[in-house]
């Protein structure tokens, strides 16, 4: 059961791929039957939906519904890969569901694109037929991250005389206020940076919370959406100020489009974010997302400012910086999930949340310093070029007798350049002597041990949670 827990997600995305290809590929014979029947208001179809309900033609509900597949296909096998790829334990029966059911969503893909019961049919209904449907249900619903419907596009003014008469560049200048076509290359960072694999550890903690929530799926997916938009974001703002150059085995955001445009999309993140926060139904949930917004920052000012003054914080330092920074993402689902449903806080949960941020942050510290994997995907050692403090670096600092030889490769660079594999393997050594490496396996264990005490006094109130175990499980070092 667990291990099926683990893929879940996954067989989901497999199963709704293969239900909107269907609608794609049925749309003109379910519209056929339906217009025949005279019962085209119960029609389920996503295209019928996209057309009837947000008045897009049907060239315009296609484009829609195949970027929706694309993306949903391209975070399916981003997800199969990091379960592939994740170090828990996996039988050789669930590899091969696993793989059948990869292919079972190609398969159903290619079947009904190729299915002589959707296609070389005579109809008797034409493409003006099926245009009759776009807006019929008058709803005027617009859909987030596309553009508005050819239909709904109208200047409005009723131009003028006197802008009949002018010249065409002099009616440029007169024209009306039109909102810039730029959003595709506002997200673009962004849909760059999220099609990158990954563990989808957010998305699998709100999926895994949401057990012990009467939680809506409209909100769910809502807070979902919320929480990789701000965290993609602070990842490609991370990586500009950490000067990083890979991002999970590819080149990061800011080298492919430039620092200013991967700045600007961060910033239109945080607009959308809060536009996708307005569909949630408690008004509560503003004041919990600004303050964990803010709380992001001052975590993220923490770490830049020991990095700028080249001032090493302490043990305890280093934690309130996780805390605001990494534990910050996972408290703010919680808190926007808890208002939704509408339940009393959980002081245990919220507790469990913090030991997530602190377990989540010192493994990733120790992996990239000791990891293969970490240095395929972000080069080798990639904190020590960063110059940023982690937490076996602290300890080495604290405790190492040649700390200040450390202190001088890292802060000291001729040029500023990079530090050559050499320094890294001396440094790493040095922490491997002071035992700052196994001080920072311990502490990951210690709290991975928590975690898991603290998940049992939980499901002691709120009841068992396997996905949830299953989630800490695969995340275990």
């Amino acid at each position: 059961e667990s291990e099926m827990a683990s893929v879940s997600s996954i067989v989901k995305l497999g199963s709704l791929i293969a239900g909107l290809v269907n609608d794609f590929e049925s749309f003109p014979k379910e519209f056929e039957e339906h217009f025949t029947a005279d019962s085209l208001e119960v029609i389920h179809n996503a295209m019928a939906v996209l057309m009837a309900n947000y008045g897009y033609t049907e060239e315009e509900a296609k484009n829609i519904l195949k970027e929706e597949i694309l993306s949903l296909e391209r975070k399916m096998l981003d997800e199969y890969d990091a379960w592939k790829s994740s170090p828990s334990f996996k039988s050789d029966d669930m590899r091969r569901y696993m793989a059948l059911c990869i292919l079972g969503a190609g398969g159903a893909c290619h079947v009904q694109a190729n299915s002589p019961r959707y296609h070389g049919i005579q109809l008797s209904t034409t493409a003006e037929d099926r245009a009759k449907l776009v807006g019929r249900n008058e709803t005027n619903y617009k859909l987030h991250g596309y553009p508005s419907p050819a239909l709904y596009k109208h200047n409005a003014e009723t131009p003028s005389r006197r802008t009949e008469i002018v010249g065409e560049g002099e009616g440029d200048i007169l024209a009306p206020f039109e909102r810039a076509p730029a959003e595709q290359i506002c997200m673009a960072p962004y849909e760059y940076t999220r099609s990158m694999p990954g563990k989808k550890t957010i998305g699998n903690f709100i999926e895994s919370i949401r057990s012990w929530l009467d939680l809506p799926d409209h909100s769910a997916s809502v807070i979902e959406r919320v929480a990789s938009m701000l965290f993609h974001s602070s990842l490609m703002i991370d990586d500009i100020e950490d000067e990083s150059m890979l991002r999970r085995g590819k080149p990061a955001a800011h080298l492919v489009f430039g620092k200013s445009q991967t700045v600007n999309s961060a910033t239109y993140l945080y607009a959308r974010a809060t536009r996708e926060l307005n569909q949630l139904q408690k008004p509560e949930c503003s004041k919990a997302f600004l303050d964990e917004l803010e709380t992001l920052a001052l975590g993220q000012a923490l770490d830049l400012y020991w990095k700028f003054q080249e001032k090493c914080p302490t043990t305890r330092e280093y934690f309130t910086m996780i805390d605001n920074k990494t534990g910050g993402f996972f408290r703010m689902a919680l808190r926007l999930m808890e208002i939704e449903s509408n339940v009393e806080p959980c002081p245990d949960l919220m507790y469990l949340v913090t030991l997530l941020g602190r377990y989540y942050q010192i493994r990733d510290d120790y992996m990239n310093l000791t990891s293969d994997e970490y240095t395929g995907t972000k080069g080798y050692c990639e904190d020590l070029s960063e110059g940023k403090f982690s937490f076996p670096l602290v300890h080495a600092l604290q405790h190492s007798p040649v700390a200040d030889q450390i202190r001088g490769l890292l802060f000291h660079r001729e040029n500023g350049g990079d530090l050559s594999l050499e320094m890294k393997e001396y440094i790493v050594s040095v922490m491997r002597d002071a035992g700052s490496l196994s001080h920072a396996r311990d502490t990951a264990m210690l709290l991975f041990d928590a975690l898991m005490e603290t998940l049992e006094r939980v499901e002691a109130k709120l009841g068992p949670n396997k996905r949830l175990k299953a989630l800490l499980l695969w995340l275990k070092m």
